[in-house]
């Protein structure tokens, strides 16, 4: 891969973070739903309880992994724009091209 200068690191960087919250915050959506219907009485709170530790230790644990364990930028990158946790307006010109490359190396 490429080695990507300080200034387009910090963007990927930042850009990486971006798509970290948002698919957090998919994954919370779902941990809500069931706290709605905690307060609806129609789960009771040993089932929530189940529910927030399952979430604990899956879903949240695994994008620590995929966010905190050593990988390049680029792969982060083309994985945020494969799930489409990132568009490609948001991205410089330069890190388009090279998570597009990447991604396209992924696809054949």
């Amino acid at each position: 891969m490429p080695e990507l200068s300080k200034r387009v690191r910090k963007q990927a960087r930042d850009l990486i973070s971006v798509a970290y919250t948002r698919e957090l915050n998919q994954c919370l959506d779902g941990l809500e739903k069931k706290f709605n219907e905690w307060r609806k009485n129609t789960i009771d709170c040993w089932e929530l309880k189940d529910f927030i530790h399952q979430f604990h230790d899956g879903a949240s644990r695994d994008l620590y992994n995929i966010y905190n364990c050593p990988k390049s930028e680029l792969s982060l990158l083309s994985r945020a724009i494969l799930h489409g946790l990132l568009q490609k307006e948001e991205l410089s010109q330069e890190l388009f091209e090279l998570s597009n490359a990447l991604i396209n190396k992924m696809k054949s």
